[in-house]
């Protein structure tokens, strides 16, 4: 997870992506 720790620093904070 990225700094949101929600999703990848690819994607917008917010969006889960749990990778």
């Amino acid at each position: 997870t990225d700094c949101d720790g929600k999703g990848l620093s690819s994607v917008p904070s917010g969006i889960p992506d749990n990778t």
